[in-house]
């Protein structure tokens, strides 16, 4: 095994993120929003690591030498249990391993082994472990699209599930085309020559040093300088009047309150990806509704003024550590789930909206 360590384990300090418009203190979220503005905190440790004679399985499962490896290192062997029970229980068809008992060890059947698709070539893995995920996709695929094209010499091929269209014509607009692909089939076992990938302690969405690089090269090879700058609210309307989960009850009257200050109310997933880059490269501020398309805001420049709005706390720590680590001047409104929503998790939810549009107009303003 071959390892480049990109950047190490560090201790920082990030600053609470502003919190402008939430529901009455004291409900069952105020525990979990200490936490979320706890300044002091732990970023992972990433690095750049080559497997040679292994087995690929699933997204990022590696097999070699009798263990077991995948993307996050820290959280590796839980992600690995969680994975195999799906696979033993039927509800997942992908990573083809099984324990033979509580605390022992995990077992593959030899037909898939022998079944194994011979790859004698030198891979690197872009696939994402949430493989149509937009903004993991971002997160996961980009930056490993910049190592294959800047490092040509050392990789043979690029592999990547990529069943959606859109993730196809990413890599093409990117510089990879068909003949550098190897489609990543998630239910196959790959028999590999040689297998790179980036890997993580853990994942927190922190953007380390390493991964600039990557999202400088998109952002000025799709943003032009001339583009006039833009307010834009990255909106989720079509699917919410589509009874999507998560969808945020009054939008439409929050869209219309934002194009009053003069904001365009985008869809990004329907622009195609250079069109998605130059807009938040060059957007003066944005407004929007937590979620992939905010993930866009890698690209913004420092500085740029981003509200945040969010449903609940689940994936507000990991965003704000987006917003943090690219050095963007951003703020945070909460919402408020409701309870006579029957799903779970993820239940439609409402701000409001009169106090959310004076937050919003005084940071703006600020």
């Amino acid at each position: 095994m071959r390892l480049q360590i990109l950047d190490e384990d560090l201790r920082i300090d990030r600053p609470s993120p502003r919190i402008i418009a939430r529901p009455s203190p004291g409900g069952p979220a105020d525990a979990g929003l200490s936490k979320i503005m706890k300044v002091e905190r732990q970023v992972h440790r990433r690095s750049l690591e080559t497997f040679a004679g292994c087995h690929l399985m699933g997204e990022d499962f590696i097999l070699k030498d009798g263990e077991i490896f995948n993307r996050y290192v820290a959280t590796g062997a839980a992600r690995t249990r969680q994975a195999a029970d799906s696979f033993l229980a039927g509800r997942s068809a992908k990573l083809k391993i099984r324990p033979a008992e509580e605390g022992g060890a995990y077992h593959v059947a030899r037909r898939h082994l022998l079944s194994a698709v011979d790859l004698d070539v030198r891979v690197l893995l872009g696939t994402s472990d949430e493989p149509v995920n937009y903004g993991m996709w971002l997160f996961i695929v980009i930056p490993a699209a910049h190592e294959f094209l800047t490092n040509r010499g050392s990789y043979d091929r690029f592999m990547c599930h990529c069943p959606r269209p859109w993730q196809r014509k990413i890599l093409h607009v990117l510089g990879i085309g068909d003949d550098d692909l190897i489609e990543h089939d998630l239910e196959a076992v790959y028999r590999c020559a040689s297998l790179t990938l980036h890997r993580a302690s853990r994942r927190d969405l922190y953007v380390r040093e390493s991964y600039r690089p990557a999202l400088t090269w998109v952002a000025e090879k799709f943003g032009h300088p001339d583009s006039s700058p833009e307010k834009i609210f990255v909106s989720r309307l079509s699917r919410t009047k589509n009874g999507a989960y998560r969808g945020l009850a009054n939008e439409g009257e929050l869209a219309g309150a934002l194009e009053k200050l003069g904001f365009r109310i985008v869809e990004p997933e329907l622009l195609a990806f250079p069109a998605q880059v130059d807009l938040f490269r060059n957007a003066s501020a944005v407004v929007g509704l937590g979620g992939a398309g905010m993930f866009n805001t890698l690209f913004c420049r420092d500085g740029t003024k981003v509200v945040d709005i969010e449903s609940g706390l689940k994936f507000l720590d990991s965003h704000c550590n987006i917003f943090s680590s690219c050095k963007l001047d951003y703020a945070i409104i909460l919402g408020e789930e409701d309870l006579d929503d029957p799903r779970p998790v993820q239940k439609r939810w409402t701000i409001d909206l009169a106090a959310s549009m004076a937050a919003i107009e005084g940071f703006l303003e600020g």
